[in-house]
């Protein structure tokens, strides 16, 4: 199978996946979901619309995965290759951030009361067991440092390099069916992973269906992964790139982020509110239907692009760095409390709503730049081995 080209298009989709992924942690972590909806009124209803456009970049990280490690043949050397340096990334990264957050800790004091609203428990339990033992870190704490791949630091990045494990027998399975199978299978893994697992979270009717029977954790567990690297071999296989961009896709991902949030709006909201018939952690499951399919659409449309940037691949390179660096627990809360994004004030007037886009962008950028430093250093190193290694044989010999 010949080496498959990596495209700018698609690596600027991983660059505005990213961007998505912050807007999504202003939402959950910078104040914005409270605020819009202790507003309420047409400020939510605006807040809302806006975050059915931010929902699908998880899933398509995985499907550009799948659709790039997609084989033909069982190779474990190939498809191994990658999982040494994300680990060593993680590793880099868990030590350094929670070396770093303690001594800003220890140094400075941090109330977690101070941004209750941004934190989750298990943020503001670790920050108050650091700031209780003044100069030693919490024992769990170290632990969960050298071992971020067992932990609940990062849980993307966990079932991401589970997955890359795995890749080379789910090729091998995917390589013997032909479409038509394969067709099956992804309607079978669409009804099982997400038809129902959305129907059994809605209102009246999760007291008929088991919430049980399969537990993927809105979207997030590693079946769901699997899932999306499955889609991804699916569209390298058998959705032909013509190499055109077509808008159709940008319209069905348009399309049906209108329709999820209709959905949501008119449901939950207004028609079937006295019933509850439909709720919002369905709205935003990242197993839901909708998104699915829209994720799928993003990803067929800036697959169409056809350039090559040389600066668009580099930045791509650094979007593991860059969630590693601001979802990391306690950087993220270090991160979130200094940047006050919950202030009604902020998206009443134009100056405001930029000063959150700015400071989106700023996180990226920031988490962007440490990131190649970090791959600086790391190339420098190997450079540095290799050397060293060709000396010692050129002495030996």
């Amino acid at each position: 199978m010949q080496k498959v080209q990596r495209k700018s298009g698609i690596e600027l989709l991983r660059i505005i996946c990213m961007l998505m992924i912050i807007v999504l942690h202003v939402y959950t972590y910078g104040g914005l979901n409270q605020l819009s909806n202790a507003q309420g009124g047409r400020f939510e209803v605006m807040s809302d619309f806006m975050w059915s456009f931010f929902r699908t970049p998880v899933n398509v990280f995985m499907i550009i995965t799948g659709y790039f490690m997609s084989k033909d043949v069982l190779d474990f050397k190939k498809s191994y290759r990658r999982i040494p340096k994300v680990y060593v990334t993680m590793l880099f990264y868990s030590i350094l951030l929670t070396v770093l957050s303690f001594i800003i800790y220890s140094n400075n004091g941090f109330s977690p009361s101070e941004t209750a609203n941004n934190l989750t428990s298990a943020d503001k339990l670790e920050i108050a067991t650091i700031n209780k033992l003044s100069g030693r870190f919490a024992v769990y704490s170290i632990i969960k440092m050298f071992f971020p791949l067992l932990s609940k630091q990062w849980y993307f990045l966990t079932n991401y390099v589970i997955i890359l494990l795995l890749s080379p027998f789910i090729n091998k399975v995917l390589v013997e069916i032909d479409k038509k199978q394969f067709k099956i299978l992804l309607g079978l893994l669409f009804v099982f992973l997400s038809i129902y697992p959305t129907i059994s979270t809605m209102g009246g009717l999760k007291e008929i269906f088991s919430t049980k029977v399969l537990p993927i954790e809105y979207g997030k567990s590693m079946i769901s992964f699997l899932f999306m690297f499955i889609i991804g071999a699916y569209l390298k296989r058998f959705v032909k790139d013509d190499e055109k961009l077509h808008f159709k896709y940008l319209g069905y991902f348009v399309g049906l982020c209108i329709i999820d949030f209709s959905l949501y709006y008119f449901l939950g909201n207004v028609t079937f509110n006295k019933v509850g018939f439909y709720n919002a952690s369905v709205f935003g499951q990242f197993s839901n239907p909708f998104v699915i399919l829209e994720s799928v659409s993003i990803f067929l449309f800036f697959r169409g692009f056809q350039f090559k940037s040389r600066i668009i691949n580099y930045i791509a390179g650094t979007t593991i760095g860059i969630y590693a660096i601001h979802e990391h627990p306690l950087i993220r809360s270090f991160i979130w409390s200094h940047n006050e994004l919950g202030d009604p004030n902020l998206y009443n007037n134009f100056l405001g709503i930029m000063f959150v886009i700015a400071t989106i962008f700023k996180i990226f950028i920031i988490c962007s730049v440490i990131d190649m430093a970090r791959q600086g250093l790391f190339s420098g190193v190997t450079k540095l081995v290799q050397k060293f290694k060709k000396n010692t044989t050129s002495e030996e010999a």
